[in-house]
């Protein structure tokens, strides 16, 4: 036998259908669907059947009512397994702070309890229309706090994935009570959604009552994304409650009369709604100030996650770039084949108790950094430059990721001599590429059977020891594929020119 959840899913899919066909609205829907694709298809169709797009008043009452109605018997129907006799939840005693939504009679529920979040939505995408209705909405509240029995309230105008919009209201009663949502609570024509919900699903209770109502009413105020704000940058929000640091920095709240209650607001709050990708970086950082709660803590976590981010978008954009600028033959030219260092790249597909580190030569200016990175797909790129000690940056190296090592510019090839032993890896243990008094620096790799390539140019500082030391001038240690100009134009030499042939 149906449930009432699967019969009230049932009349939802039937008005939808209807209304689809009405509409013009692309629609694969059955009473099989899962909840998911019903949720999708009513933001749809309730988009086309919008009041502010002709007189379509009574389709989006009935569709809202529909939908109403399966949302409430969703939340009701509690977990899976025997339902408790009667089928409905007890109703609490006046006073309790539980927060309950129960059904009242077709098209119409009830709050009995001190603190409920009511949700309209399905407005109009466009701000022009948006904002007269949103100044409407916080008139129609003000003006029905007393008939509510409504302490204490927020209300917010947000964004939804479609770009449309819903209004948030959580309100805190004076006491607890039965409100009928469809009778008092409907705003032009648009009955509300009704949550025993605070902050990200969280129920109203616990020790702490007035704090889980105060997380609603944060949840409301809070700066999220999808926040919509005025031309002027104000934000669309109001009430007459809002956290405790706006008594020193003062609030830019909009509607009517001015703040009566102020909260504190836990760290974790702000730190919640940011971990569902809720609120922007830099919001989340102030907030993180201004609760002046577990600041050290939450700040690292932030600087890590932005110090990741900045690095992957830093990624991203260097890979569109490059896409972007290879893709343009007016700009970028492909590298003819290199056949000499096809063959040094195939000897690291066997084991050998040594591989050969290859050595690029070119003038300046002639590509070959670009050409050596163009050998592998994901190679790890060093700049290192006159130094005499391998550059920090080898401390990402990740063999799982990177296929090669590009040590970019040599300036003295007197490095190479004095790192013989560390260049070509060891097959039974890793290499300590360089380490502090302390430790603090400390680099040891793997860098058996890892590809490794310098480049370096006509100003490089004792080429000539390729002729004079023992270990550089046997090319089984260092391959030297030399280029009188852009790699792949013609073939390379085997040795460096003599100074007085070299390009300046």
């Amino acid at each position: 036998m149906p449930s009432p959840t699967d019969l009230a899913k049932r009349d939802l899919v039937k008005v939808l259908r209807e209304l689809a066909v009405k509409y013009g609205v692309a629609l694969s829907l059955t009473r099989e669907s899962a909840d998911k694709e019903v949720e999708k298809a009513f933001r749809k169709v309730s988009f086309k059947a919008q009041p502010d797009k002709g007189d379509l008043l009574a389709d989006f009452q009935r569709l809202s009512a529909t939908n109403d109605k399966w949302q409430e018997a969703r939340k009701n129907a509690g977990p899976p397994g025997r339902q408790a006799q009667g089928g409905r939840q007890p109703k609490p005693k006046a006073g309790s702070p539980q927060a309950v939504v129960v059904p009242v009679e077709k098209k119409a529920f009830a709050v009995r309890g001190q603190a409920v979040l009511l949700t309209y939505q399905s407005f109009s995408s466009d701000l022009a229309v948006l904002l007269p209705t949103w100044e409407r909405f916080v008139a129609f509240v003000a003006k029905n706090l007393k008939a509510w029995g409504v302490k204490l309230w927020t209300a917010t105008a947000e964004t939804n994935e479609d770009a449309t919009h819903h209004l948030h209201l959580m309100a805190q009663f004076c006491k607890a009570d039965d409100k009928r949502v469809s009778s008092l609570y409907a705003f032009e024509g648009v009955l509300p959604n009704a949550s025993a919900n605070d902050l990200l699903g969280e129920g109203f209770g616990g020790n702490k009552y007035q704090a889980s109502v105060d997380r609603g009413q944060f949840y409301c105020w809070a700066n999220k994304k999808g926040t919509v704000v005025y031309p002027n940058g104000s934000l669309c929000r109001a009430g007459n409650c809002e956290p405790a640091w706006t008594r020193e920095l003062g609030s830019d709240l909009q509607g009517a009369g001015t703040a009566t209650y102020k909260y504190k607001v836990s760290g974790d709050w702000p730190k919640k709604l940011w971990q569902e990708y809720k609120l922007d970086d830099a919001v989340y950082e102030e907030y993180l100030y201004l609760c002046k709660d577990k600041l050290g803590a939450n700040k690292r976590n932030l600087e890590l996650f932005q110090s990741w981010k900045r690095e992957r978008d830093l990624q991203r954009t260097i890979e569109e770039r490059t896409k972007r600028i290879k893709s343009n033959p007016s700009l970028y030219t492909p590298f003819g084949s290199v056949p000499e260092a096809e063959q040094w790249l195939a000897e690291f597909s066997q084991d050998a108790m040594r591989y050969p580190v290859l050595l690029v030569h070119a003038p300046s200016f002639a590509g070959k950094s670009e050409w050596a990175v163009s050998l592998f797909k994901n190679p790890l790129y060093v700049e290192i430059g006159s130094r005499c000690m391998w550059p920090a940056r080898m401390k990402k190296l990740d063999r799982s990721v990177h296929d090669g090592l590009v040590l970019d510019d040599l300036r003295d090839l007197s490095f190479l001599e004095d790192n013989q032993e560390k260049l070509q890896g060891k097959y039974n243990r890793p290499v300590e590429l360089f380490n502090t008094p302390g430790g603090e620096l400390a680099v040891t790799l793997d860098l058996f059977r890892l590809p490794m390539v310098f480049t370096v140019n006509n100003d490089t500082k004792n080429l000539g020891l390729l002729k004079t030391s023992d270990f550089l001038k046997k090319r089984g240690n260092v391959r030297v594929l030399s280029f009188s100009g852009r790699p792949g134009e013609a073939p390379p030499a085997d040795s460096l020119p003599e100074p007085e042939q070299a390009e300046g």
